[in-house]
């Protein structure tokens, strides 16, 4: 077989369409869970989430999550206990909601610990949210589950 101009241009579409297709097939494979089924409601409500950060900015290095083999645990300054707190706890992961938690923040002693065995291995965004004194707060912190 001879081998010209004409033959190689041939090769190359070929391979070309080859890659395409595979592009396609792979990227039609992968998941395409939304952040939120409400992220239009969200977005909506944002100016809210800037508030609630704002007050909680004083906090921001004070507070601690750590994640060991047996438990996770989220450890809050004296200043948030001081009164009646209520709030949630959500764990999100973004490379499948179906690996998302939601506890509802119960403090003792500063902290909340969370059974390791509730979470797969990964990196999680941890978001604190709660009202002190009619005042809400907001933080979020990136951390990795064994």
């Amino acid at each position: 077989m001879k081998f010209n101009w004409g033959t190689g241009i041939t090769i190359a579409i070929i391979i070309f369409m080859s890659f395409i297709l595979y592009l396609v097939i792979s990227i039609s494979r992968v998941s395409t869970d939304l952040y939120a089924e409400d992220y239009y409601q969200q977005e909506m409500e944002y100016q809210d989430r800037i508030d609630q950060k704002k007050n909680s900015s004083r906090y921001e290095d004070q507070w601690k999550v750590r994640a060991t083999a047996q438990d996770v645990s989220i450890e809050m300054p004296k200043a948030i206990t001081a009164g009646e707190i209520k709030g949630s706890v959500q764990f999100y992961r973004a490379d499948d909601a179906s690996m998302d938690r939601q506890f509802d923040l119960k403090l003792n002693d500063q902290r909340q610990v969370f059974d390791r065995q509730a979470f797969s291995s990964g990196r999680y965004t941890v978001k604190v949210e709660w009202i002190h004194q009619e005042v809400s707060y907001f933080l979020e912190k990136d951390i990795y589950i064994p």
